[in-house]
């Protein structure tokens, strides 16, 4: 169940499956799954913006797992 209140957003259990991804950082790294799984359940999260406009977060993860990575998969972006 997730709800949004003047308390935030709150959710009491998110479970999440990623595959077959990539992700670039703000600096340019990259980092490509190829065929690597990640799979979590994540309970009582809260997202809540504080007083400097950034978001707070607090919950906590029941289990996380992570299959078929490679080593090689982290690189650095091409110059162009």
């Amino acid at each position: 169940m997730v709800t949004d209140s003047t308390e935030g957003l709150q959710a009491k259990k998110i479970d999440l499956s990623l595959d077959h991804f990539s992700f670039v950082s703000a600096t340019g790294r990259s980092f490509d799954a190829g065929n690597g799984k990640v799979k979590a359940s994540l309970h009582d999260l809260s997202f809540k913006e504080n007083e400097a406009g950034a978001l707070d977060w607090k919950g906590s993860i029941n289990t996380l797992s992570a299959d078929d990575f490679l080593m090689d998969s982290v690189e650095k972006k091409e110059q162009e």
